[in-house]
């Protein structure tokens, strides 16, 4: 039964399809060590092959301040409420340049600022130009800071930034004093731009259920995220949690990361697992993360790669389990497109969705697949990240219900389709009348 579930997921995988809440659970509550979870595992790295290409990235984080923070959640060493910082520390801007032109003489693919949630972040895009003129090459800068609103999300952008890590955390609210709704706000911020979202399922612990670590990683899909995985939490002594509870171990990390990439379809493109091993690389995990400097994993500032992965290290894992190093994917410019040239045109996902729907249940996926048929997409149908994210939406204003396996249309949503024709019908008529006064050559 099983080794069918497994099959099943695996087609489904291949397929786009992000897999259900209850088929990702199933998953995750296979025992690991078992032969199923070997062919889990293989089921992963096989769908890793066509999703992303075999090509493997290597992500370098450098900490920017070492700091004490006011936020004080549970797992991290730089709460300020457990004094584990006796001094701050700031790095230089040369010290910058010299991590970040070693890192990209060696291949990475992104280089990720990463700042507690105070540093200024007008500072830390004045940074981006001078080392973008200081160390050229063909590497993504990503960032790792505070909120973010859709404006800020906007500037960020307009700094030549590629991406934005930002996670709903697992236990975010308890573990840690930030509001769910607004980690998820910044998430959809930095997506409504051109920019690449970044969230793993972190930091994952041994308390945390199988529940837990799929409503985690469905949420990062359901928001579009690009690179989605696992990263482990570092028990540090002096935190709340870094006395009693112990860290997972390599074995159980791989088999999260095997059951995130098959549950990801290709709305995710690439998996990371932190920290790395064979094993997780082996299992579906084509991202690996070297860092150093401010740790938020460790009590103490790193001067040199952290935990013994450096960029030699990284390269081994991927290049041992057949990944070809490769510098960062093409960014995705659709939302730059001007409104001239139908670049508003996402806003009629929502009565093509209530059309689909309105003729039977279907999943995501056949939904999806079915918008190609609609004149609004036939060049070119929005991607299942975008088809998800208008079906969340669509749920939380009871358009339509999900129960687990396939979406269906409410009578609120069969109401809402019917304003919509009549409202297209009225712009069919005003934009006729538009369309002959611009034609119209005025008088020179």
């Amino acid at each position: 039964m099983t080794e069918k579930l497994i099959r099943l997921c695996e087609e489904k995988c291949l397929k786009g399809e992000v897999l259900s809440r209850n088929e990702t659970i199933a998953l995750l509550e296979i025992p690991v060590g078992s032969p199923e979870d070997q062919k889990l595992r293989e089921a992963a790295r096989r769908a890793a092959s066509l999703i992303a290409l075999d090509k493997g990235y290597l992500w370098c984080a450098i900490g920017m301040d070492y700091a004490p923070c006011a936020m004080n959640c549970k797992f991290c060493s730089f709460g300020e409420k457990w004094g584990l910082i006796e001094q701050s520390r700031q790095v230089t801007e040369e010290e910058i340049f010299n991590r970040v032109r070693g890192y990209v003489a060696e291949g990475a693919a992104y280089i990720v600022l990463r700042t507690t949630e105070f540093y200024s972040l007008d500072t830390l895009l004045k940074q981006i130009p001078r080392i973008r003129e200081e160390i050229p090459g063909n590497y993504g800068i990503i960032l790792n800071t505070g909120e973010l609103d859709f404006v800020t999300a906007n500037r960020v952008a307009a700094a030549n930034v590629y991406g934005v890590y930002h996670a709903l955390r697992l236990r975010e609210g308890a573990d840690t004093p930030f509001s769910p709704e607004k980690r998820i706000y910044t998430m959809n911020s930095v997506t409504s731009t051109q920019m690449s979202l970044i969230s793993l399922v972190e930091p994952l612990g041994p308390e945390h259920s199988a529940q837990e670590i799929a409503d985690c990683f469905l949420n990062a899909v359901s928001c579009g995220a690009k690179i989605c995985g696992a990263m482990a939490r570092f028990p540090v002594k002096g935190t709340p949690l870094g006395d009693d509870t112990s860290m997972v171990d390599e074995a159980y990390l791989a088999h999260v990361i095997a059951v995130l990439r098959l549950s990801g379809g290709n709305s995710v493109r690439d998996i990371c697992a932190h920290p790395a091993s064979q094993e997780a690389v082996n299992s579906g995990a084509n991202v690996v993360v070297v860092e150093s400097g401010a740790i938020p994993r460790d009590a103490g500032f790193s001067e040199k790669d952290w935990a013994g992965t450096d960029m030699q290290h990284a390269r081994k894992l991927l290049e041992k389990a057949g990944y070809h190093i490769s510098a960062p994917p093409a960014q995705n410019t659709k939302r730059q497109k001007c409104a001239c040239q139908g670049g508003n045109l996402e806003k009629f996902m929502q009565p093509i969705i209530l059309d689909i729907l309105s003729r039977g249940d279907q999943t995501g996926y056949a939904v999806q697949k079915q918008m190609r048929e609609y004149a609004t997409y036939q060049q070119a149908i929005p991607d299942m990240a975008a088809t998800y994210r208008f079906l969340k939406i669509m749920r939380q204003r009871g358009l339509v219900h999900y129960d687990g396996t396939a979406y269906a249309i409410t009578n609120a949503g069969l109401h809402c389709l019917d304003d919509w024709k009549e409202t297209l019908k009225e712009y069919i008529s005003t934009l006729t009348c538009l369309i002959g006064q611009l034609e119209i050559s005025p008088d020179v």
